[in-house]
């Protein structure tokens, strides 16, 4: 190309669009403004002298970075005006200088090597920061903050591969893909030395310059500072903690740990990313946990109902689990004592075996806690750098095996940490033997979520990672079972998982779903017989509210340490212990664990509270159309409630469901024995289609699974149908209800229209009569009608049932039911009540 290369203007006049158009999606944001107008004309002139210069690589190179940098820090930080777009163009110029520098320099071999590798190098490093905040935050919607840098520091490279293949779809690893190749491609085959080249001393002047206004400017630099802060904060805090601990191990701080009795046994299981919301054990609908079911039912197991974990990232939760700092005392974790230095202090010998890199690519504060024990026991020695010895967590047990069987010195106590089920689920569990579940969703179990496109794919992997944990667990509980000693055994995870909405555990998309976590114990009949007040203690809190940043104070009350660095008062093997709901918090102390939003916990609290007052066999759950949610109202203790079904004429079966499309496949009677028929108390069965030409087709069946599940004296049959032959049900012994039509009534009271009201008060009143109802069903804002039109002509045989009470999940549920005048009307049999769940229908 010549100087006076006729199309040099159009190329220039090319590249100036270009960048425009580039520029325009940011100044459409921002608004457009001069200095957006200012940093494109510097564009179009730096890349025409790059054109020129024959340097318009490394320089298109530069502006390609740019861009990548001010998108990330557009969607992560807000907008980029004024002293950030010339902040980011002087950073972004950077690499490329070095480059043209380089360029310049003597075309020596090593420097041709040098300039090949050092400049694409360079700015693939360059583009990585600003496309993973672009990444996370298009796919996750959420900032990347402090404690998703923290996470990204603690996370191996097989445990990023991983998470990316879950993540990503194709159009993500197309682009980083690029982000990769691209700077190989614009840099890689420059040569060494070019037939016009900048200047040695003008690059360099302008690297130092541009070099120079980054690091001014570098507050400005938000992509670029914010990683450089979070990476000097973390590799500062794990050494802080580091050397905190080793002053502490050689200048031996003062303080006592006494314990009194020898030769026991305790192991404490840590588990990974498990929610109890999937496991049998704790009412889920797929039957995850076989075998601690079957030790469970055998009376082994002690399983606390209320447990949650104080963060949704394994480092916070175990610098508060396994150290006397809690979200309560106000301790520092770098300056409290850990669980290890405590036991070693009584004399007890310590072991952590462990499936978890004890490295990443930083170091952190679990592996630091593990170096202290008398013996480490890593499964996985990549130290972060390759996946290939991983391991699934079956690897554990002959390390099980071997330190129980290892003659100890006196009281032992044994850590294993579990991969658990942690992402990517599907590598988790060995196939085929513990792929069990698989196919699509069923939504007569699942309800609605059932129909979210791969979702069964991901709910599928993460339950054979139950069983396979249930399969681990157990094992090892076994090898302590086979020993004839005083022993015991601790269960609990770090955090759970929100798998049915895919968010994992980032706390930045936090839902209350990742702190419901599993707290399991098991203790042998020697324990029993020689501490039968802590085990008292514990079977008394087993509904406690529980937070796993007190287990410290719980393995050492178990263990027998008497010592003045713990608290009795988060111990739960102590009479002392208490939690009170304002004391229960998650993610730092920042929220409230009884949180509006947490509504399972105040489902679970308002249901307790209806089973204590002998309430809840009138007050229960609504439509409950779903096999999931039968099950999740009766882990929470109902044994009463509502559901919707549509007779199949073709069949002769019901089906539960409102109507289509909110049907499943479900049959009643299926559903049904879901649980156990003879705990039921009361079913409000709402009949959609009943009719003269199904009624006794109807009845045959209702009569078919009386006699299988014995459901007549405690079934309350409901209908809108205005059919003398609804009589014929109530003839052969069933109760019955006429659901009143709400939407003509609603019509008539909103219109005023007294007269008409009476006239169908008078229509329902001589309907009854002939259909022999015992009952009248009605949305609650019905009541005016039934009280001033309805009641009194009616037989006072006649009672009502009614939808819908406060909704369970209210914080006030108990001052709406009590204050509500429903509620103190005893000609009110029933009140039905919202319950969320995520198995809805």
């Amino acid at each position: 190309m010549t100087a006076d290369s006729p199309w040099r203007p159009w190329a220039i006049g090319g590249l100036a669009v270009v960048t425009l158009l580039c520029l325009l999606p940011l100044a459409v944001d921002n608004g457009l403004g001069l200095s957006v107008l200012t940093v494109w004309a510097l564009w179009v002139a730096v890349l025409a002298l790059g054109l020129l210069s024959g340097q318009l690589r490394p320089l298109l190179a530069a502006f390609l970075l740019y861009l990548l940098a001010l998108h990330a820090s557009n969607l992560t930080f807000g907008p980029v005006v004024g002293i950030n777009l010339f902040a980011y163009f002087a950073l972004s110029l950077v690499p490329a200088m070095l480059c043209i520098a380089l360029d310049a320099l003597p075309p020596r071999d090593r420097l041709r090597i040098l300039r090949s590798l050092g400049c694409p190098l360079l700015f693939t490093a360059s583009m990585l920061p600003p496309f993973s905040l672009l990444f996370f935050s298009l796919t996750h919607h959420a900032p990347f903050t402090m404690e998703v840098y923290y996470a990204v520091f603690q996370t191996s490279i097989p445990e990023a591969i991983e998470y990316l293949g879950v993540t990503a779809g194709w159009g993500w690893l197309t682009a980083l893909a690029a982000i990769l190749v691209l700077p190989w491609a614009l840099l890689w085959a420059s040569p060494g030395r070019r037939s016009r080249t900048v200047p040695l001393g003008i690059s360099l002047g302008a690297l130092v310059l541009l070099g120079g206004a980054s690091v001014m400017f570098k507050s400005e630099l938000p992509v670029y500072d914010t990683l450089y802060i979070a990476a000097r904060t973390y590799a500062d805090e794990v050494a802080l903690y580091r050397e905190t601990l080793e002053k502490r191990r050689v200048s031996k701080p003062a303080f006592d740990a006494v314990k009194r009795e020898g030769d026991e046994t305790y192991l404490v299981v840590i588990g990974e990313s498990l929610n109890r919301d999937h496991m049998g054990l704790y009412g889920y609908v797929r039957n995850t946990t076989p075998r601690l079911d079957a030790l469970h039912a055998a009376g082994e197991l002690l399983v606390f109902d209320n447990a949650y974990s104080v963060h949704t990232h394994t480092d916070p939760v175990m610098s508060l689990a396994l150290t006397q700092a809690n979200q309560l005392n106000g301790l520092d974790y770098f300056n409290a004592l850990s669980v290890i230095e405590v036991l070693r202090r009584a004399g007890i010998e310590t072991t952590w075996i462990t499936n978890q890199q004890l490295y990443g690519a930083w170091d952190n504060k679990v592996s630091i806690i593990a170096q202290q024990t008398d013996h480490l026991v890593p499964l996985n020695h990549s130290v972060g750098k390759t996946s290939v010895t991983q391991k699934l967590d079956g690897a554990l047990l002959p390390e099980v095996t071997r330190a129980l069987d290892t003659t100890s010195r006196g009281t032992r106590v044994i850590f294993v940490h579990l991969i658990g089920n942690h992402q990517a689920y599907c590598s988790r569990f060995p196939t085929p033997q513990f792929r069990i579940f698989s196919g699509p969703l069923d939504q007569g179990i699942f309800g609605s979520i059932s129909r979210e496109e791969g979702l069964s794919h991901t709910v599928n992997c993460y339950d054979n990672s139950v069983v396979y944990n249930d399969h681990v667990v157990a094992s090892i509980l076994e090898e302590l079972q086979g020993r004839d000693s005083v022993a015991g055994l601790i269960y609990f995870s770090d955090h759970a998982d929100d798998v049915f909405h895919r968010l994992g555990h980032l706390s930045t998309r936090f839902t209350f779903e990742m702190t419901r976590i599993p707290l399991l114990m098991w203790f042998s009949g020697e324990y029993r017989a020689r501490h039968p007040d802590r085990i008292d203690a514990l079977e008394s809190h087993r509904t406690s509210l529980f937070s796993n940043g007190f287990i410290y104070d719980t393995i050492l009350g178990i263990v027998g340490v008497e010592t003045g660095e713990m608290e009795p008062v988060h111990d739960l093997s102590s009479a002392a212990y208490r939690l009170e709901p304002q004391e229960a918090f998650t993610l730092d102390r920042r929220l409230p664990f009884t949180a509006p939003e947490n509504t399972r916990y105040w489902q679970d609290r308002h249901a307790r509270y209806l089973l204590q007052t002998g309430q809840a066999s009138r007050v229960y759950p609504h439509r409950v159309d779903s096999v999931g949610k039968l099950r999740d109202i009766w882990r929470s203790g109902f044994r009463s409630f509502e559901i919707d079904v549509i007779f199949d004429d073709r069949t002769k079966r019901f089906r539960v469901g409102h109507n289509p499309p909110l049907m499943g496949v479900v049959g009643l009677d299926r559903f049904l024995e879901s649980v156990e028929p003879g705990e039921i108390q009361r079913i409000w069965l709402d009949l959609k289609n009943l009719g003269p030409a199904n009624v006794d087709a109807v009845l045959e069946r209702l009569e078919e699974l009386d006699a299988r599940l014995g459901i007549k004296g405690k079934t309350l049959v409901e209908s809108g149908t205005r059919d003398p032959s609804f009589r014929r049900i109530r003839r052969a012994g069933w109760e019955t209800s006429y659901y009143l039509p709400t939407h003509t009534i609603l019509r008539l009271l909103q219109g005023g229209q007294s007269a008409a009201l009476d006239g169908l008060a008078e229509e329902i009143r001589r309907q009854i009569g002939v259909q022999a109802t015992t009952a009248v069903s009605f949305d609650i804002r019905l009541h005016p009608f039934v009280r001033q039109h309805l009641e009194p002509i009616i037989p006072r045989r006649i009672v009502y049932h009614v939808w819908l009470a406060p909704p369970l999940a209210s914080p006030t549920f108990v001052e709406e039911l009590e204050g509500s005048p429903l509620f103190q009307n005893p000609r009110i049999r029933t009140l039905l009540t919202p319950y969320r769940s995520v198995f809805d229908l």
